[in-house]
């Protein structure tokens, strides 16, 4: 496969929702080569709003799109199309400031204008799967070309976290405006763009002209479906992939412990697209004091 680096098992915990981002150094990296990375499932769709199955779908997406902002392996939040941003004292209003220079790859300018009608899109569409999830923002504003207020009805210490979602995604206005089939010709901003699609999986190529190089490291990109956990795990093990995204609780655990101590694979583990609630009876102790709860869900975190 021509490749300079160690097969990667990306193991992903069910913690929060967020993009899959595997990075490797560019120094260790052959720009030219392909990289071969098997999911669960095969894609049916790529327009964020309308995704049926958000689970199966972003990973396809993220390829192709950018959000505001972006979730690090350990979940913390970076920049992505915004590339700073800050938050009131009452937790109501963020304010972003965006990427300059920043095109679609149908040619299209990104600005603050495309980002509210992306998002506005998202959150007020009549079909929109993403409404939901969008509920806690009342408006999204742009006062200048490079700036996007988002306003909330109440604060929501989530409200970041579900940008970085596909729920945040942001797609080209004028793709939009055209009426371009959006499900099966998705156009982003994001470090590759799609070639193919069907049950077999997705290819796609580098985007040239994106701002983040270590985002599109390898020239062409395929996703491939493999529903049954240990023949993609087995695909890895024989070198048929270059990577495979595996939940942590599945049965493959143990041998990818195994595989990892061989020092033949490298293991990246990351948030997955899950959210696990909690719920506390707040009326006994000790779970009535918030310092209990906030120890609690540390604990079960990490």
């Amino acid at each position: 496969m021509n490749r300079r680096y160690l097969p990667v098992i990306a193991l992903s915990m069910p913690l929060i929702a967020a993009s899959t981002q595997i990075v490797m150094a560019a120094d260790e990296i052959d720009r030219s080569a392909n990289f071969n990375i098997s999911y669960v499932g095969a894609p049916a769709a790529y327009d964020p709003p309308f995704s049926k199955n958000q689970f199966q779908e972003t990973p396809y997406m993220f390829p192709v799109y950018d959000t505001l902002v972006r979730l690090d392996a350990k979940g913390n939040l970076l920049p992505d199309l915004a590339t700073s941003w800050e938050t009131s004292s009452d937790g109501k209003t963020i304010t972003f400031h965006l990427r300059k220079g920043v095109k679609f790859t149908d040619g299209s300018d990104f600005d603050a204008a495309v980002a509210i009608k992306s998002l506005n899109r998202a959150k007020s569409d009549p079909n929109s799967l993403r409404a939901g999830q969008l509920a806690s923002f009342a408006s999204f504003e742009a006062p200048s070309s490079d700036t996007v207020v988002a306003r909330l009805s109440k604060s929501d210490a989530n409200a970041l976290y579900t940008l970085s979602t596909s729920s945040g995604m942001i797609v080209s206005a004028k793709a939009i405006d055209g009426g371009v089939d959006l499900a099966n010709n998705p156009v982003g901003t994001g470090p590759y763009k799609l070639v193919s699609s069907g049950p077999q999986g997705a290819n796609y190529v580098r985007n040239e002209d994106y701002f983040d190089k270590s985002q599109n490291q390898f020239a062409k990109l395929a996703i491939i479906p493999i529903a049954d956990s240990k023949a993609r795990l087995n695909a890895v093990l024989t070198g048929q992939l270059d990577a495979g995204i595996f939940q942590a609780e599945q049965s493959t655990y143990e041998q990818i412990q195994s595989m990892v101590k061989s020092g033949n694979f490298t293991l990246t583990a990351f948030p997955g697209p899950n959210s696990v609630p909690v719920w506390f009876n707040t009326k006994i102790k000790p779970l009535d004091d918030p310092k209990v709860r906030e120890v609690y869900i540390g604990n079960r975190a990490g």
